[in-house]
């Protein structure tokens, strides 16, 4: 630590900018100058593995971050059925202002024409022209204020929360993951209505629309069927092999499947004697966790290698190229 406070480090970087896939520096350290890039970058919120320690540079913080300015706000969610009832809010609205214009202007006609024959009531009507106008405008106003219905919306948010709720308990949609019982969360309940009119629902496999629970299903090597369902086939394939060739290509399967990744390993703080699995491609841990289902487990991974342990036995491999997920 001492000698890393006694260089001179000074980093050039250039102008924040939201862009993820874009970062150039140079790093400057006791006047040697580095070239720095994406691979040196580590974003806001990024989590440290593999390493227990790292030595870094604020380059952006703040508001600055790349992560930070990548926020964009979210824009109001509304049903047709709100949209409609604005309109036809907006309707009545107009309706009733004409109404009560054409209501006061007959109010003040009326008063300044048969005033003078009213004596029972001209002690008290001193106002006249457009004061009086104003008071008979608010006067019926008050009186035609139930043309605006108010209560609809509450009634109608009232039915959207209880709706909400039902959602929440209704046992068709639970279900028992990870040891408990997990059922539908609704976040909002502004577009309960407009679940009837889903017919179809298009969604990739990134999460945005599913739990991306990503599982090896089936595989064929060379002509041999591999079935997550029945395993006990591809197994046979590496413990009792019809012929050394059948095995040979099993092991040369799984390895391909333990190897072609990004995928680091951890032990699993649950069980410190397993070993957990994690990367950025769901896809990818499904891959390593089959083939350490097949014998073929992924112990060990750096930036220059990977180790293995095929069948027992420990194989260490070079990493020549990464194609990054």
């Amino acid at each position: 630590i001492e000698n890393i406070t006694k260089r001179k480090v000074v980093l050039t970087t250039s102008q924040p900018d939201p862009g993820l896939l874009s970062w150039g520096g140079v790093l400057t350290v006791d006047g040697v100058e580095t070239s720095v890039g994406l691979d040196q970058f580590l974003y806001r919120s990024s989590v440290l593995r593999n390493t227990d320690s790292i030595w870094g540079i604020v380059a952006f913080a703040g508001v600055d971050t790349k992560m930070f300015r990548n926020l964009q706000s979210k824009p109001p969610k509304s049903s047709n059925l709100d949209v409609k009832l604005n309109y036809l809010i907006a309707a009545v609205l107009i309706v009733q202002q004409i109404l009560l214009i054409i209501m006061a202007s007959l109010a003040v006609a009326f008063t300044s024409t048969n005033l003078p024959d009213m004596w029972y009531i001209e002690a008290v009507e001193s106002d006249s022209g457009f004061v009086l106008w104003i008071y008979r405008y608010l006067s019926y106003f008050i009186l035609m204020s139930y043309l605006i219905p108010i209560s609809l919306f509450v009634t109608i948010e009232l039915c959207k929360v209880s709706q909400a709720r039902l959602m929440a308990w209704d046992v068709g949609m639970h279900e028992f993951m990870h040891g408990k019982w997990h059922g539908c969360i609704p976040n909002t309940s502004n577009l309960n209505e407009e679940l009837s009119r889903v017919k179809f629902i298009f969604s990739d496999k990134t999460g945005t629309l599913t739990e991306n629970i990503m599982r090896y299903k089936q595989g064929d090597i060379l002509g041999l069927p591999v079935y997550a369902d029945d395993m006990e086939i591809s197994l046979k394939y590496i413990a009792s092999p019809s012929s050394a060739e059948e095995k040979a290509k099993a092991l040369l399967y799984f390895q391909a499947l333990a190897l072609c990744h990004t995928i680091q390993p951890f032990p699993d703080p649950e069980n410190p004697n397993e070993l957990k699995y994690d990367g950025s491609s769901p896809d990818e841990v499904a891959l390593v966790a089959t083939a350490k289902n097949h014998g073929v487990s992924l112990i060990e991974r750096s930036t220059k290698s990977m180790t293995l342990n095929v069948l027992g036995e420990i194989v260490k491999f070079e990493i020549l190229a990464t194609l990054e997920f």
